[in-house]
């Protein structure tokens, strides 16, 4: 939370991406009454989208849309580069319509 990371990809041993989990997925878990320990497994979402490094922000905001998600994780040659979401792409956004501002 404090380096503002919500999400991350999941990768198998055969650094084959399987999967994606939450913050939320993990916070829901930890309010579990049942206190049964849970796997990433488990609790990773296995609706997963990517987009290419080298997809414009437009596309990617097109996609956020269409798949109705928050999360695409990024990747080069087929493989996993990092993680996009939805809200790192309001300060670009606000910059290019002229509202950007630090103090937010």
């Amino acid at each position: 939370v404090q380096r503002k990371i919500h999400g991350a990809p999941v990768i198998n041993d055969k650094e084959e991406l399987v999967g994606v989990i939450s913050l939320t997925d993990v916070a829901a878990n930890l309010l579990d009454p049942s206190g049964k320990k849970r796997t990433v497994k488990s609790l990773m979402s296995l609706r997963v989208f990517t987009i290419d490094q080298a997809a414009t922000l437009i596309s990617a905001a097109r996609e956020f849309k269409k798949r109705g998600v928050s999360r695409l994780i990024v990747t080069y040659n087929d493989t996993v580069a990092g993680i996009l979401s939805a809200s790192d792409l309001i300060d670009p956004f606000l910059e290019r319509l002229g509202g950007y501002s630090e103090s937010y």
